[in-house]
């Protein structure tokens, strides 16, 4: 069955059930209590579609799920998506700009809901306050109280100070972020972007977002440390049920992917998380895959200490193909120059499989897994993001290592890397055919250093100099998912070398009328490719981000881009990869 809703054209009196009797928003027909059956699909026109909260359980495992979508040629946007109580759900293709959510208003030493919060961390804010969040009681099933307290200094009151948003973990998980306010003032933050939520532990399963955009903002080159702190705190994937599948996903100016306790076997794949000024990913729980995901960006506007990825105690990990890049041009005021890698060190990381990333940063942790037992890092770029290393003394690493208390289990394999530096004492893992590259050697070595690591012909610190290919942990494909030489030797780093990429090569102009304008946000755009990568665009001279929404089409960000009525102008298609 498919159901129709127009905020422009339509009203819950109608039947919902025509294009010409459409209902009016999809926040007002899961507060209307509509229900639907496995296999039916909730088709939105274009405009602004509120605060979604998305409850029902479809059907039973394995059945279709119910999908929410735009009609043919519309973009609807969302505020806010939270899942709660849901199972089978799938949505596509729609865009969450949590800049339209209502505020959420907290009190100082005042109280509110949340459900099973997982852990507590206390925040630093940029003026040096200390904001504390204190669960009181309750039963993970039902609501407890979150009494926020700030023990020194003075927050913004629209929730834009440092002390705004303590704890990432102590939110309510469905409704708000947590703030916190001067006493006898109130903060206000905005709600999270999208939460897969629960009341009770893992209620939420089968839910997959599929080429969603979240944007806090479109142009973020002029905000403010206040104005990314009021972003990290209003947007993000915050998962925290069973089975939930994020792909092919763009979060812009917002926040991360946050994979939560008991988020057990979540899957973020072909996901690009772009400019944020938090962890941009977390992960919590066992049997999660990331795959060919891209990060980039990172913004140091307070004291918090970021990582691209942070990981806790986990098992069976799939880290694969991903690019971490801490920046890219030149570094700008806020640029986070000093931000890790995949900072694994808390608990123990059983089994995990790091292979086929790139990580560009200035900081000395690159890939860092501490507590490994029978872990494998292999055929992994580490390398730095600038010219000049921010911590001149160190170069950026590849660590494995004992756990924090000194033990050891060991186990692990770290082959086929390619980095500038490996940190290993202390570790009882197996190491065969690690190459190190030296920084002189950077530009000469890729094709494109640090976005594009395609080994060049003067790349003899890499090319052949890896284990046998028959090594049985090496793995089959690159990063580009080209199969490794079954014969021989292979090369050391995320990428086998080929000819064909040792120069970046341009694809034709496009013509204007090929764009459609999304007012405020961007535009979508279509081609047909020529037999190379397109996977970078060019408007003017200005690179910009690309979330693909399709075989040949992707949605585009352009700074200034989006006024009704007008388009850019033409426009290229390079064969460099766009980070």
């Amino acid at each position: 069955m498919k159901y129709y809703v127009d905020p422009l054209r339509g009203s819950m009196a109608n039947a919902g059930t025509s294009p010409g009797e459409p209902w009016s928003t999809l926040q007002s027909v899961f507060e209307a209590g509509k229900r639907f059956s496995a296999g039916d699909m909730i088709c939105l026109a274009r405009g602004m579609h509120g605060a979604v909260r998305v409850t029902g359980i479809i059907g039973a495992p394995g059945g279709a799920p119910v999908t929410i979508a735009p009609l043919p040629g519309h973009t609807p946007v969302l505020s806010t998506l939270t899942f709660v109580a849901a199972a089978r759900w799938l949505v596509r293709d729609i865009v969450v700009a949590p800049r339209f959510a209502d505020p959420i208003s907290w009190s100082a030493s005042g109280t509110a809901k949340a459900a099973a919060v997982e852990s507590v961390e206390s925040s630093e804010s940029s003026a040096g306050e200390s904001a504390v969040v204190d669960v009181e009681s309750g039963d993970v099933a039902s609501s407890e109280a979150v009494k926020v307290e700030v023990e020194a200094g003075e927050a913004d009151a629209r929730g834009g100070g440092g002390a705004a948003g303590a704890a990432d973990e102590a939110v309510d998980r469905g409704t708000a972020a947590a703030g916190t306010a001067a006493a006898g003032s109130t903060a206000t933050v905005k709600a999270r972007g999208i939460t897969i939520s629960s009341q009770a532990l893992e209620d939420c399963s089968d839910i997959t977002l599929l080429r969603v955009t979240q944007t806090c903002g479109q142009n973020s080159d002029w905000w403010t440390p206040a104005q990314w702190i009021r972003a990290r705190y209003a947007g993000g994937i915050h998962i925290f049920g069973r089975n939930i599948t994020v792909d092919t996903c763009h979060l812009h100016n917002a926040a991360g992917v946050y994979i939560n306790y008991h988020a057990h076997k979540a899957t973020v794949t072909n996901t690009i998380i772009e400019n944020f000024s938090s962890d941009a990913m977390n992960i919590k729980a066992s049997g999660v895959t990331v795959e060919k995901c891209i990060i980039v960006g990172a913004h140091k506007v307070d004291g918090n200490h970021n990582d691209m990825c942070q990981a806790w105690d986990s098992s069976d990990v799939v880290f694969r193909g991903n690019r971490l890049v801490a920046y890219r041009g030149p570094p700008g005021p806020l640029t986070a120059r000093d931000v890790q890698g995949l900072g694994a060190y808390d608990g123990w990381k059983r089994r995990w499989r790091v292979t086929d990333c790139l990580v560009a940063t200035d900081h000395p942790i690159g890939i860092w897994i501490q507590g490994d037992d029978s872990c494998t890092v292999t055929n992994n770029t580490v390398v730095r993001c600038g010219a000049n290393l921010f911590f001149s003394s160190a170069p950026t690493s590849i660590l494995v290592g004992p756990h924090k208390s000194g033990a050891v289990i060991g186990g692990s394999k770290v082959a086929n890397n390619l980095a500038e530096a490996y940190r290993l004492s202390g570790s009882k893992a197996v190491t065969k055919a690690n190459q190190t590259i030296k920084p002189a050697h950077l530009r000469t070595a890729f094709v494109q250093w640090p976005v594009d690591v395609h080994l060049t012909e003067e790349a003899a610190v890499a090319r052949d100099t890896g284990a046998a290919s028959a090594v049985a942990f090496v793995p089959s494909y690159d990063a580009d998912d080209v199969l490794r030489p079954t014969t021989g030797t292979v090369d050391a780093g995320c990428l086998q070398y080929r000819a064909e990429y040792t120069a970046p090569r341009s694809g034709p102009a496009l013509p204007a009328t090929s764009v459609t304008v999304v007012p405020g946000l961007g535009f979508d755009v279509s081609w047909t490719p020529n037999g190379y990568r397109s996977s970078s665009l060019l408007v003017g001279t200005t690179q910009v981000a690309l979330c693909r929404t399709g075989a040949s089409s992707y949605f585009v960000f352009v700074p200034g881009a989006g006024a009704p009525g007008t388009r850019p102008p033409s426009f290229f298609v390079q064969g460099v990869p766009d980070l």
